[in-house]
């Protein structure tokens, strides 16, 4: 990278309120009554983002029991406190009809992001040693019946699993970003949940047993992919195996960035794990996981391509939920 544009906006205020429900074996709540919570929010959704907000929330198990916890926080800019809460109100009204015991915190008014996130502290973060998965769910998983109830069995399963997730929740449309012409992954552009899920055991130690905790997570995870086979992952919160990472990871920009990268680096000078190009490489190392500690060898032929994935997802009523494509009208160039 040699320049860069940015864009910069005014400190805005923005409204914040959280709330959460359990299921505990002993207390008077289900688990299907949980699930039921954890549904009614994700059909929420698409009101969040729509009103031009974000939702960051956590299902998270407790190791030993088949006890469960769900917490999420809502950020709305340019709302006031109070009409946070009453945007809130039906959500909180139908997860109480449906038997939770909700906690609700009320909301409150922050003067920015920064003060908010990072004001007094560093924003330096440490790494993880866990085995990722990722997804960027497409906002029809939440507005569709059969998809949303195909959505929400694979959540259920993969938490039931023993597994813990994290979602953020916002939109990016190319109609928000202003029709920018860049490589960002096509899939944020329809995305309204960016999940993320996380194995319980450290991805280093045995081979063999770090081999078989990342086939029993990626069981879990590819349930994600199969209700969301043309949707995308984030890559620095994703696996190094993902499927079909070209795809993955840039989307339909892909065919163009190899264009590009077959230009400037004829030679492969420049090489990443899952970067442009990559497949024309590889680390020869033992064993059946991925790892960076071993010699790089140039491939005879790619170890695989970039492919455009079907939509085989069964009865889904796409006339009223199409899957929404990139239309790059009014392209500004060079746009972060």
């Amino acid at each position: 990278m040699t320049s860069a544009v940015i864009k910069a906006y005014p400190n805005t205020p923005f409204a914040e309120n959280d709330f959460g429900f359990e299921y505990e074996p002993k207390s008077n709540t289900t688990s299907d009554a949980f699930w039921e919570g954890v549904k009614l929010y994700h059909a929420f959704v698409p009101n969040i983002v729509d009103a031009g907000g974000q939702g960051s929330n956590y299902i998270t198990p407790r190791f030993n029991s088949s006890a469960v916890a769900f917490r999420n926080t809502i950020w709305m800019p340019e709302m006031s406190a109070e009409q946070l809460d009453t945007f809130t109100k039906p959500l909180i009204n139908n997860l109480q009809k449906a038997g939770l015991n909700v906690s609700y915190n009320k909301a409150v008014l922050n003067p920015s992001y920064g003060k908010r996130f990072y004001g007094g502290r560093s924003a330096a973060r440490s790494s993880s040693g866990s085995l990722l998965g990722s997804r960027l769910f497409p906002r029809e998983n939440f507005e569709d019946p059969a998809l949303l109830n195909a959505t929400m069995l694979a959540l259920r399963k993969y938490s039931e699993a023993g597994y813990s997730f994290h979602s953020n929740n916002y939109s990016p449309t190319e109609e928000v970003a202003g029709y920018p012409d860049n490589a960002l992954n096509t899939a944020f552009r329809n995305t309204a949940s960016h999940a993320s899920g996380f194995d319980t055991r450290p991805a280093t130690g045995d081979l063999a047993e770090v081999k078989a905790s990342h086939d029993r997570f990626q069981k879990f995870i590819q349930a994600w992919r199969d209700v969301s086979p043309r949707a995308g992952c984030y890559m620095n919160e994703a696996s190094v195996m993902e499927p079909n990472w070209q795809w993955a990871f840039y989307g339909e920009n892909y065919p163009e960035l190899q264009r590009i990268k077959n230009k400037v680096d004829p030679w492969g000078l420049f090489y990443v794990t899952t970067g442009v190009g990559s497949e024309n490489w590889e680390v020869q190392t033992p064993g059946a996981i991925k790892s960076q500690d071993g010699k790089l060898c140039k491939l005879a032929k790619p170890s695989s391509s970039w492919q455009e994935p079907e939509d085989n997802r069964p009865s889904v009523n796409r006339a009223k939920s199409p899957v929404r494509r990139i239309n790059r009208r009014s392209p500004v160039r060079h746009q972060l």
